[in-house]
């Protein structure tokens, strides 16, 4: 092979590592999420009940 010319093998090897880098930043962004929507769902059963606390004043 010339000078600035991969091999099959080292393209695969990228390949797969870029797959799993990908995959491993979906994986993390998921999981980031769940956790935004959970805290979110918690703020919103916290802003109710302030809500019917003050009702109650």
């Amino acid at each position: 092979l010339g000078a600035g010319l991969a091999s099959q093998t080292e393209v695969k090897a990228e390949g797969s590592t870029t797959q799993h880098y990908d995959n491993y930043l979906k994986e993390a962004e998921e999981a980031r999420t769940a956790k935004l929507i959970d805290g979110l769902a918690k703020l919103d059963a916290e802003v109710s009940n302030l809500e019917q606390l003050m009702d109650q004043l």
